[in-house]
Order: C-alpha cells, then sequence, then structure tokens
C-alpha cells in the first residue's frame, strides 16, 4: 500500500524503537518500498499491495507459512500470512538477488493493520459494552491470538538485516513484567449506602454462609472514618505491593475518578477520606497512581479531562506522583475516538489495548509503542501499553471460565511469548479478586513463574 509521509515516519519510529538504529522506508516502484541504511548499497525490499491491508478489511485471507531452513520461525511453528495467498510447493516468501533481499510477503502492511486497529475502526459489530470482543477479531477466528504476530514477523525481518547489513549491530530488547490493579472495589462495605450495606450483610449470612464479612459489615460504621481497615477483605493493596517489591516491581493502580453510570461505576469517591490515604500510601512505597475513566466517559472528551484534573489536583495537593497514565473502566475503547481523546487531553500512556472476553494479544505485540490516528492520518503523542492478560478474563464463566490449572497454563504461554521477544508480560489483576488464600497464592505462582513443566 501506498503510505502517507505521516505513516512512513511512524513505522521508522517504530523499527529504530525495537531494532536500535535508524532505517529509512523509501517508496519505490509498482506500489513497493524497500528498507535502507547510512552508508549502505544493500537494501530490503517488500511487495506492497494497496487493497489488502485497506481500511480494515476483517476477511481477509489466512494461510501459513510453513518451517523451513533458511529461516529460523521465532516460535517454532508455522507463521501465519494474514491477507496472502495459500503458498505453492516451490514460492519463496524471501529470496536474495546480489546483495540485496526481497520479501514477498507485506510485513509492514500487517503491522500498520494491527497496530492501528484497522478491523476495529471499520467493524461495527459490538458486545453489550459496546466493545469490540475477541471473538469478532481475525486473530481469534484463525487461531493466532495467543502468538505476538508482530512481533514474530520483526523477528524475521531482524534475520534479513543481520544478513543484508552485518556490521549493523541490532539492539537486545529485554523481558519485562508489568502488574497493574484496576481499583474498582476496594471495600465489601465502606462506601456502601446503609440500605445497600444491609442487602449485603443479609447476602453473606444467608447465600454465601460468610459470617466473617457479615461481621465486619456491621462494624464498619464503627471503624476509621479515614483508612480502610486492615480487616476489610478487600484492602490487599499492601498484600500486592510486598509482592511486587520482592520482585522489584512497581505496581500501578488505576482509579476511577467519576461516577457517569450509577449501576457500573464504583461506589467509592476519589474525594473519600480512606482513597485519599490509600493514594497516598501507594506513592509513599514508591508504586504509581494511574486514572480509570468511569463507564460512559470513553467517547467524551469533556467527562474524561474532567475525571483527568480531579486526579491530579488531588495528587499535587497530597504531593502524590501522577503519570498520566490510563486504562478505560470494563476495557471499553473506541479505536476512532477514545485514542484521539486521551492524546488531545495529555494522557502520556494507555493499557486498555487488551480484550475482555479472552486474553491475548490484541495488537499482535508485547511492546509498547506510540499511537497513530489513522482517520486523520497523524502520529500522535501518547502510547500504547498492550494488556496481555486480565485475570477477570481467565475466570468469569461469561468470558474462558478456566480453573486455576487452566490459567496456569494460559499465563504460561503468554509470558514465554512475550519472553522469546523480549517484550513485556502485562498482567491485570483487580484488589478484590485476591481477597481468599488461594488466590493470593495462584497470583504469586504466576508472576513469580513458579509453573509446573509442561
Amino acid at each position: 500500500m501506498m503510505y502517507t509521509q505521516e505513516q512512513v515516519l511512524w513505522m521508522e519510529q517504530i523499527l529504530e524503537e525495537r531494532y536500535g538504529f535508524k532505517i529509512t522506508i523509501n517508496k519505490e516502484l509498482n506500489d513497493s518500498i524497500s528498507l535502507s541504511i547510512r552508508n549502505s548499497k544493500n537494501r530490503i525490499y517488500i511487495v506492497s499491495d494497496s487493497k489488502t491491508f485497506s481500511k480494515g478489511e476483517k476477511n481477509l485471507s489466512y494461510s501459513l507459512w510453513k518451517n523451513n531452513k533458511d529461516w529460523q520461525m521465532p516460535l517454532k511453528k508455522n507463521l501465519p500470512l494474514i491477507g496472502a495467498k495459500k503458498l505453492e510447493k516451490n514460492d519463496k516468501i524471501i529470496h536474495k538477488s546480489e546483495n540485496h533481499y526481497f520479501f514477498n510477503y507485506d510485513i509492514l502492511g500487517l503491522l500498520f493493520w494491527k497496530l492501528t486497529r484497522q478491523e476495529e475502526i471499520y467493524h461495527h459489530e459490538l458486545d453489550e459494552h459496546n466493545r469490540f470482543s475477541a471473538s469478532q477479531s481475525h486473530a481469534d477466528k484463525h487461531g493466532y491470538l495467543f502468538r505476538p504476530i508482530v512481533d514474530e514477523w520483526l523477528d524475521i525481518l531482524s534475520q534479513v538485516i543481520k544478513k543484508t547489513w552485518p556490521n549493523e549491530k541490532l539492539k537486545t530488547n529485554n523481558y519485562s513484567l508489568d502488574l497493574s490493579h484496576d481499583v474498582d472495589n476496594p471495600s465489601n462495605f465502606f462506601f456502601k449506602s446503609p440500605a445497600s450495606r444491609l442487602k449485603f450483610i443479609a447476602g453473606d449470612l444467608f447465600k454465601r454462609k460468610d459470617y466473617k464479612s457479615a461481621l465486619f459489615g456491621s462494624c464498619v460504621s464503627f471503624i476509621s472514618k479515614n483508612e480502610l481497615s486492615r480487616n476489610d477483605p478487600l484492602n490487599t493493596f499492601d498484600w500486592i505491593m510486598s509482592e511486587s517489591e520482592k520482585l522489584g516491581l512497581k505496581s500501578t493502580f488505576y482509579f476511577v475518578c467519576g461516577n457517569s453510570n450509577k449501576k457500573l461505576d464504583p461506589e467509592y469517591s476519589i474525594f473519600d477520606k480512606p482513597i485519599i490515604s490509600l493514594m497516598k500510601r501507594i506513592s509513599e512505597r514508591g508504586h504509581y497512581i494511574g486514572l480509570h475513566p468511569s463507564y460512559d466517559s470513553f467517547e467524551n472528551k469533556q467527562m474524561i479531562k474532567k475525571e483527568l484534573v480531579s486526579l491530579k489536583e488531588i495528587c499535587d495537593k497530597e504531593n502524590i506522583e501522577f503519570r498520566y497514565q490510563t486504562r478505560m473502566h470494563f476495557l471499553r475503547w473506541n479505536q476512532s475516538k477514545t485514542l484521539r481523546i486521551l492524546n488531545d487531553i495529555g494522557v502520556k500512556i494507555d493499557s486498555s489495548m487488551g480484550y475482555a472476553d479472552k486474553v491475548g494479544f490484541r495488537a499482535g505485540t508485547s511492546f509498547e509503542y506510540p499511537a497513530f490516528d489513522v482517520l486523520n492520518n497523524e502520529l500522535l503523542d501518547i502510547r500504547i501499553k498492550p494488556l496481555i492478560a486480565m485475570e477477570v478474563s481467565m475466570f468469569s464463566k461469561k468470558y474462558m471460565n478456566l480453573n486455576n490449572d487452566k490459567v496456569l497454563e494460559v499465563t504460561k504461554l503468554l509470558r514465554d511469548n512475550c519472553k522469546r521477544f523480549g517484550g513485556k508480560f502485562s498482567l491485570l489483576w483487580h484488589n478484590n479478586n485476591l481477597s481468599k488464600q488461594i488466590e493470593k497464592n495462584l497470583y504469586s505462582q504466576i508472576i513469580t513463574e513458579r509453573f509446573k513443566d509442561a
């Protein structure tokens, strides 16, 4: 496809971040492109079909490039050829002529299509929360959702780069674990109205048979108004931070700062003293605070901006560090609107790029990357940090409905795929899903990589 100058500059930035040196993308004849570097006449030519990855075509063809002796398949599996015709026996994806290499697959078209999420921009079949779901994605329908397909193809490209420019030293990318926690429910009882509290206590007594919780709920009115009780089963924040600190990591906690939907937004207010106290404690221990925009805000610039300003004002007043990072509540996301809104109000990093119904690589990568606005043809200031796994996706009966053993198996697969490329395994685990010891044990097992041998 013929790229605009802005799109070329964006892709050049991604290649430089990945490989560690400047690679120039050149437009060639016949709708093709080439890659070049300074002080070398050698080039990598890439065939490009302007019709293949345009306008988010959701019915792209799918075939496989079978493992061969010339190039190492990164995951030791046949590599998906998205948007390409089925290969004939003697077809070659990569061949050499003199000092140049030729790609017979539009690798940059794939990168552009996946990272800009074009299949979402032009897709209108949404779930009950107006979200593009994994089940509607090309990746899930063709069985490669658990694979970072962009990273795989950029690994193939790196092998070609080494042969084309042998004197260039490729950057070594180091794997990392990113832990985050959406604060949707910081307390079972503290922020509930008296009527709601009585209803929940009755449920503990007669339905859940959780007498300890019922007793705590009955006494919550007599507990300090300034701090969450240590006996509150959902107050797992200090435990979470301690687990991160054991690994030399810092967790990010995303707080809701608005109430645009009374049924689906949290009951607490960002101005509640226990919440302010909690945020101060998180900051004092060196962990991070982020914004969790309210349910109905994902297409409303003024609403998100107001919530951002509220959080920033509190953080400034209480000397709490805030890094202008967000994750949308319920992972609600409109690719053509939400990204632009967040960019325009000054958000620097967003971590909503994951599906609610399934874990995996929504953008086909485990790397953080600069965002691009396709509709306005503009490189944005905001960066996307892909969310690879959320515990709700794995456990919920309406989503993947996995047991603990299967969760360990899936997270190990995803983690290993991130590690293979030196990417980031971004894991979201809500504080309220760590109230039981069995949940804590599972979480600790995952983040410390105490997996059973396959």
